[in-house]
């Protein structure tokens, strides 16, 4: 399910040992990970390109899902001079029990699940190791905006719809006396 939106060219790109690994961490910290928490992690992976293997920065992601995360991420990545060559980003329905462990992935039955985004974003160079603390603070405080502008969306967007079906039920013309 994790690459089940994937471009067939984007994973023959990655490779089936570091798609096994990618796999493998996101799992891991999909574990570990509570609600609200973001994980970052940085690797230096090689990417299988028409030209020959490449050696690049690799940027995983899991955090809480929410509207304009790719954009909020690429934009952010784009200012700082970096440029994605890849960007996966499945989410998931995770549902756990009363001690957080988890009791099912993508349960659509189950309101109260957390939609949790995880992300792959390969860069098309490499990052020394001494600039990624300076990305990961970056891309935190990223997460955050986006998480303060987005925590009140949908109730607005949805105060909106009730505004905009009481005003087409009102009338389109007025008497002179009711205005006055």
């Amino acid at each position: 399910r994790f690459y089940s939106d994937a471009r067939y060219q984007d994973l023959a790109m990655i490779g089936t040992d570091a798609m096994a690994g990618m796999a493998r961490w996101h799992w891991a910290r999909t574990r570990e990970r509570h609600a609200g928490e973001v994980c970052i992690a940085f690797e230096t992976v090689t990417t299988y390109l028409e030209k020959g293997p490449v050696h690049q920065t690799a940027i995983n992601i899991i955090c809480d899902d929410m509207s304009f995360l790719v954009d909020s991420i690429a934009a952010e990545l784009a200012a700082l001079g970096y440029y994605i060559e890849l960007f996966l980003h499945p989410s998931f329905r995770i549902s756990t029990d009363k001690k957080g462990r988890i009791k099912a992935i993508d349960d659509e039955s189950d309101e109260s699940a957390l939609i949790q985004s995880n992300m792959h974003i390969r860069l098309t160079s490499t990052v020394p190791e001494h600039q990624q603390k300076r990305i990961e603070g970056y891309l935190r405080q990223v997460l955050a905006e986006v998480q303060k502008a987005t925590a009140d969306w949908l109730p607005m967007r949805e105060q909106i719809r009730n505004s905009q079906r009481g005003l087409s039920n009102a009338p389109s013309s007025y008497n002179e006396v009711d205005i006055e």
